[in-house]
């Protein structure tokens, strides 16, 4: 069995952030509310100066993960993909 990989682009390659999902009429947000997306240069967090946050390590969010009560399925996929990740990156 043959399997693919693929790349993602980075982040950094970025040259603005995404854009906030559009509001979408019966979908549960109340239409009289402010529109939450930031403006398109103006007022928005990463054109303030604002650091961004520090990335969690890999090992406190499986930690987290594995006091979640229940999701032992779910526990044991992430477990997993977690495992091929790291066996692909070691492969390159």
């Amino acid at each position: 069995v043959r399997v693919r990989t693929a790349s993602l682009p980075s982040l950094s390659d970025r040259t603005r952030p995404p854009a906030a999902p559009a509001y979408v009429a019966g979908a549960g947000s109340d239409p009289q509310a402010p529109d939450r997306a930031a403006p398109e240069g103006e007022g928005a967090l990463w054109d303030q100066g604002e650091p961004a946050p520090e990335p969690e390590s890999l090992e406190d969010l499986l930690a987290e993960l594995d006091e979640l009560v229940g999701l032992d399925g779910v526990k044991r996929d992430v477990n997993g993909m977690v495992k091929l990740m790291q066996t692909v990156r070691m492969r390159e």
